[in-house]
């Protein structure tokens, strides 16, 4: 098993980027009232308490950078609507830098080197084994008590989206946090999860 890992980020930058989102949370929080240095459009922006832990658990695991900070500022306002209309990504992105946060960057268009796909690194000297998927590191990895209910032996084709998925579940599993994954019946809910619990070696019990 995979306990949630405890704060690694350097102690200042962590402090720093997570009075920086309290910040912007103030800053939204204050954005519908009159005279608002922010665009009209962040008005209809708002960051619940409990996102802004989530972000501020991102921040304080050294998982993310900065701006991949912001990015999970965006997925959290953004909320069930999936994605920002233009004049609100402008307006978050705006919030972001008057916070002193970078805004979150551009979604990938595949014009760009695809990502390395997940891998296991092992230690030579002490066996440890550490899972990554882009900037992301999660270990030790720990053998499983049931193996036989470790996810395998299935096709799953790495792709660059595919690997963008699996490094925000990783995130969001080494900070503890729960997830529910919204999408059409086969779009792949089931596959991303199990190839997640493959790399991690971790038990799936329905």
């Amino acid at each position: 098993m995979i306990s949630p890992l405890p704060a690694s980020g350097p102690p200042d930058e962590v402090a720093a980027v997570r009075s920086q989102l309290l910040s912007l949370f103030a800053m939204l929080g204050k954005a519908g009232a009159a005279g608002g240095a922010l665009p009209p459009a962040a008005a209809e922006l708002s960051l619940t308490t409990r996102g802004l832990l989530r972000c501020a658990d991102h921040a304080g695991q050294g998982l993310a950078a900065a701006e991949e900070v912001s990015a999970a500022v965006a997925r959290e306002v953004a909320g069930r609507r999936g994605a920002l209309s233009p004049s609100g990504a402008a307006a978050l992105s705006a919030a972001l830098r008057q916070s002193g946060l970078p805004p979150p960057p551009p979604p990938d268009d595949g014009g760009g080197p695809p990502p390395p796909p997940p891998r296991i690194e092992e230690d030579a000297a002490t066996g440890e084994r550490t899972l990554v998927i882009g900037s992301s590191r999660v270990g030790p990895l720990v053998a499983p008590t049931r193996p036989e209910l470790v996810p395998s032996e299935f096709i799953f084709h790495d792709s660059a989206a595919h690997t963008a998925c699996l490094e925000r579940m990783l995130r969001d599993w080494a900070c503890g946090h729960h997830m529910l994954l919204l999408g059409n019946q086969g779009v792949g809910k089931n596959k991303v999860t199990d190839r997640l619990l493959e790399l991690l070696s971790y038990e799936r019990e329905y």
